[in-house]
């Protein structure tokens, strides 16, 4: 389940989880073989639900 917080990213979407979770928190990542490399600091696509609603 997503919380409120969770890091999203702008351009990929998981298809396995099924909506746009920034790979660098998926703790199922190491399954995945197709997972993002960087790292948000490095990255700058990914964005939190309070940036969406106007609270961040």
């Amino acid at each position: 389940m997503k919380t409120e917080h969770e890091k999203e990213c702008r351009i990929f979407k998981c298809d396995k989880h099924n909506y746009h979770k920034c790979c660098y928190y998926c703790e199922d990542k190491h399954k995945c073989d197709d997972h993002c490399l960087n790292a948000p600091s490095l990255c700058g696509q990914y964005i939190t639900r309070d940036f969406i609603f106007g609270r961040g």
